[in-house]
């Protein structure tokens, strides 16, 4: 290169051996899909910390003014943010577009704007995002060390925001639980007056409240209606969809597709579920029926009863309800 009359910074000296580019391609091209894309991971995850060390000090010293960045480099804008430079970022192959008709990049499906296939989409993106985990705690790592927010995957800020603008005209108290997911910018952002926070003790918080928002997932589904408690389901993917239908189909609440989620539509369910007796009595109904059940206790006793020698057959009776 230097013959050439070009000039490089070399990085990575202390963490990457003489090779081990020629080795990664070799171990790639023996496997392929959840393998092929594991191995992946864990080659970006060691880049990633090689460009986070290394990369700031040679871009001053280079005296660069400016970043081009590749779309598939996750650190780029991380070490542009730190810098405080400028950047842009490009796509040398095909242009990634997380929208819901979209087909994920890494699949070979057709574009089809059915429900079935946005669902079908927005699983196989959240299986790549919990399957890029370990890039992204290299990433938080150097962040937090850099005391820059948090960079995050997937975490739906968007809804957050609709969730807050929502019950900013109504004369509610909204607490959000974000998981971590929200920096202290985004929660500042938030339109109203909305109690924010991390974590939460989930039934302590439920218990008090008339209504919960959820995207549908059955701990908080399960634990909102042993309380009594009616809900506004938003589903994304796996089991919630189910749930959130299930949720309406018992009268315990309303859903809203998370393609069609808006401001409007948002206050309306919550209106409507918070107005309606309907719904609190449904939910009331359901908690007698979780209660009967007899939860934790009584499935021990049933394993018990099945496990301990020379006990008497055990008999179970069902019955169909909506329940």
């Amino acid at each position: 290169m230097r013959s050439e009359g070009l000039h490089f910074w070399a990085i990575g000296q202390s963490l990457y051996k003489p090779g081990s580019m020629a080795e990664t391609f070799k171990q790639l091209a023996q496997l392929s899909e959840i393998e092929a894309l594991r191995y992946s991971v864990d080659s970006c995850r060691h880049s990633a910390e090689i460009i986070c060390q290394d990369a700031p000090a040679a871009v001053e010293a280079a005296g660069i003014e400016a970043l081009i960045v590749d779309q598939l480099e996750p650190v780029g804008e991380t070490i542009a943010e730190f810098l405080n430079l400028p950047f842009v970022c490009v796509s040398c192959g095909q242009a990634i577009q997380r929208r819901a008709d979209a087909p994920p990049f890494f699949m070979p499906w057709n574009y089809e704007n059915t429900l079935w296939a946005r669902l079908r989409n927005q699983v196989a993106y959240t299986i790549l995002d919990r399957s890029c985990q370990p890039i992204l705690q290299v990433i938080n790592q150097y962040r937090q060390q850099w005391k820059l927010p948090r960079s995050v995957q997937n975490t739906k800020q968007d809804v957050f925001r609709c969730i807050a603008e929502a019950c900013k005209r109504l004369n509610v108290q909204l607490v959000i639980a974000h998981g971590g997911g929200m920096s202290p910018d985004a929660v500042q952002a938030l339109p109203g007056s909305p109690l924010v926070v991390d974590y939460a003790p989930q039934l302590e918080v439920i218990a008090k409240a008339s209504l919960t928002i959820t995207h549908g997932g059955l701990n908080t589904v399960l634990d909102s209606l042993s309380h009594g408690v009616p809900l506004v389901a938003m589903p994304i993917t796996f089991e919630q969809p189910g749930n959130a239908a299930r949720i309406r189909w018992t009268g315990t609440g309303e859903m809203i597709a998370i393609s069609r989620l808006s401001v409007s539509k948002l206050q309306t369910a919550i209106q409507q579920v918070l107005a309606e007796e309907s719904y609190r009595y449904n939910a009331r109904r359901i908690q007698e029926a979780i209660a009967q059940a007899g939860g934790v206790r009584r499935a021990a006793d049933i394993i018990e009863q099945v496990i301990t020698p020379q006990s008497p057959t055990l008999s179970l009776s069902t019955s169909r309800t909506r329940a």
